[in-house]
């Protein structure tokens, strides 16, 4: 993960703890909601992938970010529960990332997993999350 995560904090301009920490936002919005059989198969076709989520803060903003959520409700869509999408662009806000930043990290991220873990692999994450095949 560590090329990759240069390649990203080269194309957007930032610092590489940055990408790193936008990775990991990514990696944990997935985990919240693909299972955890699906997200393995993810992480372990992601050479350092689950050495980055066990070292990233970001579960406690991702908890922060989802009760914020979930307390404005049907606000954001949802009944009541968390908007992916609007927990992930709220913790890429959180490190400091646009909306168009926290794109091309997202699909870059989603990118290089095709390639590392294959679309299948892939498909199955993603398709858990609600909203994101729109999105992708």
């Amino acid at each position: 993960m560590e090329g990759f995560i240069e390649q990203i904090a080269t194309k957007l301009g930032i610092d590489s703890a940055i990408a790193e920490k936008a990775v990991a936002v990514i990696l944990n919005l997935l985990k919240q909601y693909a299972g955890d059989e699906k997200f393995s198969s993810l992480i372990a076709a992601l050479p350092g992938a689950d050495q980055m989520l066990a070292d990233s803060d970001t579960s406690s903003n991702s908890d922060v970010v989802g009760n914020l959520t979930e307390s404005l409700g049907g606000l954001f869509g949802g009944g009541g529960g968390g908007n992916p999408l609007m927990e992930l662009m709220s913790g890429m806000q959180s490190i400091g990332l646009d909306m168009d930043q926290a794109k091309t990290v997202g699909l870059e991220f989603l990118d290089h997993a095709r390639v590392t873990a294959g679309e299948d692999v892939v498909k199955n994450v993603t398709d858990a999350v609600p909203g994101l095949s729109d999105f992708i």
